[in-house]
Protein backbone atom coordinates (compact mmCIF):
# COMPACT_ATOMS: atom_id res chain seq x y z
CA UNK A 1 0.00 0.00 0.00
CA UNK A 2 1.39 3.39 -0.97
CA UNK A 3 0.66 5.88 2.02
CA UNK A 4 2.41 8.73 0.30
CA UNK A 5 -0.39 8.29 -2.40
CA UNK A 6 -3.11 7.93 0.32
CA UNK A 7 -1.51 10.60 2.53
CA UNK A 8 -1.22 13.51 -0.65
CA UNK A 9 -5.27 12.24 -1.40
CA UNK A 10 -6.95 12.68 2.06
CA UNK A 11 -4.71 16.54 1.83
CA UNK A 12 -6.17 17.44 -1.44
CA UNK A 13 -9.62 15.95 -0.17
CA UNK A 14 -9.42 18.13 3.09
CA UNK A 15 -7.93 21.27 0.76
CA UNK A 16 -11.27 21.02 -1.31
CA UNK A 17 -13.51 20.99 1.26
CA UNK A 18 -11.75 23.75 3.02
CA UNK A 19 -11.95 25.54 -0.18
CA UNK A 20 -16.16 24.98 -0.89
CA UNK A 21 -15.93 26.15 3.15
CA UNK A 22 -14.60 29.25 2.39
CA UNK A 23 -16.76 29.89 -0.60
CA UNK A 24 -19.88 30.14 2.04
CA UNK A 25 -18.49 32.83 3.65
CA UNK A 26 -19.23 36.83 3.20
CA UNK A 27 -18.53 39.94 4.98
CA UNK A 28 -21.86 41.58 6.65
CA UNK A 29 -20.65 44.85 5.01
CA UNK A 30 -21.52 43.16 1.56
CA UNK A 31 -25.02 42.51 3.09
CA UNK A 32 -27.58 44.41 0.69
CA UNK A 33 -31.44 43.00 1.57
CA UNK A 34 -33.23 40.48 2.80
CA UNK A 35 -36.70 38.73 2.53
CA UNK A 36 -38.66 36.97 4.97
CA UNK A 37 -39.88 33.87 3.40
CA UNK A 38 -41.83 31.97 5.87
CA UNK A 39 -41.73 32.31 10.00
CA UNK A 40 -38.55 30.56 10.06
CA UNK A 41 -36.31 31.04 6.56
CA UNK A 42 -34.38 34.40 5.21
CA UNK A 43 -33.30 35.15 1.89
CA UNK A 44 -30.22 37.78 2.49
CA UNK A 45 -28.71 38.92 -0.88
CA UNK A 46 -25.02 39.52 -0.79
CA UNK A 47 -22.73 41.65 -3.22
CA UNK A 48 -24.23 41.74 -6.68
CA UNK A 49 -25.69 37.78 -7.46
CA UNK A 50 -25.25 35.75 -3.97
CA UNK A 51 -28.34 34.85 -2.00
CA UNK A 52 -27.94 33.13 1.19
CA UNK A 53 -30.44 31.07 3.22
CA UNK A 54 -31.03 31.74 6.96
CA UNK A 55 -32.95 29.15 9.10
CA UNK A 56 -33.80 30.31 12.18
CA UNK A 57 -34.40 27.54 15.10
CA UNK A 58 -37.33 29.20 16.58
CA UNK A 59 -40.70 31.34 14.24
CA UNK A 60 -38.93 34.45 15.21
CA UNK A 61 -39.65 35.90 11.50
CA UNK A 62 -43.53 35.50 12.63
CA UNK A 63 -44.33 38.93 13.21
CA UNK A 64 -41.58 40.74 11.25
CA UNK A 65 -42.32 41.98 7.43
CA UNK A 66 -39.56 42.66 4.64
CA UNK A 67 -39.50 46.00 5.31
CA UNK A 68 -38.18 45.68 9.45
CA UNK A 69 -34.89 46.48 9.07
CA UNK A 70 -32.00 43.23 10.26
CA UNK A 71 -29.86 43.84 13.33
CA UNK A 72 -26.20 41.99 12.51
CA UNK A 73 -23.72 41.39 14.86
CA UNK A 74 -20.73 39.17 14.24
CA UNK A 75 -18.37 37.24 16.99
CA UNK A 76 -15.62 39.14 18.05
CA UNK A 77 -16.61 41.93 15.60
CA UNK A 78 -14.96 40.09 12.83
CA UNK A 79 -17.11 41.34 10.27
CA UNK A 80 -17.06 37.89 8.46
CA UNK A 81 -19.70 35.57 8.46
CA UNK A 82 -19.25 31.69 7.65
CA UNK A 83 -21.05 29.70 9.72
CA UNK A 84 -24.48 30.73 12.05
CA UNK A 85 -22.14 30.49 15.01
CA UNK A 86 -20.44 33.85 13.27
CA UNK A 87 -23.27 36.63 13.82
CA UNK A 88 -25.84 37.19 16.30
CA UNK A 89 -29.21 38.49 14.26
CA UNK A 90 -32.06 40.22 15.19
CA UNK A 91 -35.34 41.98 13.80
CA UNK A 92 -36.12 45.57 14.78
CA UNK A 93 -39.44 46.32 14.83
CA UNK A 94 -41.43 48.90 15.96
CA UNK A 95 -38.69 50.38 18.13
CA UNK A 96 -37.84 46.75 19.41
CA UNK A 97 -35.66 44.14 18.79
CA UNK A 98 -36.90 40.26 18.67
CA UNK A 99 -33.34 38.11 18.24
CA UNK A 100 -33.17 35.03 16.35
CA UNK A 101 -31.38 32.44 16.88
CA UNK A 102 -29.75 31.34 13.20
CA UNK A 103 -29.47 27.52 13.19
CA UNK A 104 -28.10 27.34 9.53
CA UNK A 105 -26.95 29.70 6.76
CA UNK A 106 -26.57 28.28 3.38
CA UNK A 107 -25.00 29.85 0.34
CA UNK A 108 -27.53 28.99 -3.11
CA UNK A 109 -26.01 27.82 -6.15
CA UNK A 110 -27.26 30.65 -9.07
CA UNK A 111 -29.73 27.56 -9.92
CA UNK A 112 -31.28 27.86 -6.60
CA UNK A 113 -31.29 31.62 -6.26
CA UNK A 114 -33.10 31.24 -10.63
CA UNK A 115 -35.75 29.21 -9.14
CA UNK A 116 -37.06 31.69 -6.55
CA UNK A 117 -40.36 33.51 -6.73
CA UNK A 118 -39.44 36.98 -8.19
CA UNK A 119 -41.38 38.06 -4.99
CA UNK A 120 -39.13 36.08 -2.52
CA UNK A 121 -35.65 37.06 -4.41
CA UNK A 122 -33.43 39.79 -1.98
Amino acid sequence: MNYAAIAALGLALGLAGAATAADQCFRTQDMKSHKIVDDHTLYVGVGARDVYRFEMKGACLAAADNTDPLVIETVADRGTVCTALDLNLSISRGGMTSPCITERIVKLTPEEVAAIPKGLRP
